[in-house]
């Protein structure tokens, strides 16, 4: 069963069985957590980066096959807002 939960500024959350949870932001941003404390970010230019649990961070250039690597502290790779508490949210099961 999965759970997505519907902000009304247009944030939604998927919550999979597996402890996935993805994040689809309004302006096409999409951030995905994997159980195993990997977090994918996924642009909406279709640039890719993924920082895994070890602080080792992978970027993809959109459409291009460049490839990037470099060591930085997981705290400080992305600062991303949490949605505002405030905000009423609509959940559907499916």
């Amino acid at each position: 069963q999965t759970t997505l939960i519907t902000y009304p500024k247009g944030m939604q959350v998927f919550e999979f069985v597996n402890n996935q949870v993805e994040k689809h932001f309004p302006d096409g941003m999409k951030e995905i957590a994997f159980p195993d404390g990997t977090i994918k970010y996924i642009h909406p230019d279709g640039a890719e980066e993924s920082i895994f649990s070890t602080g080792h961070v992978s970027q993809t250039a959109a459409r291009k096959m460049i490839r990037s690597s470099t060591q930085i502290p997981v705290a400080k790779a992305y600062n991303l807002q949490p949605a505002d508490p405030g905000d009423d949210r609509s959940t559907t099961l499916f």
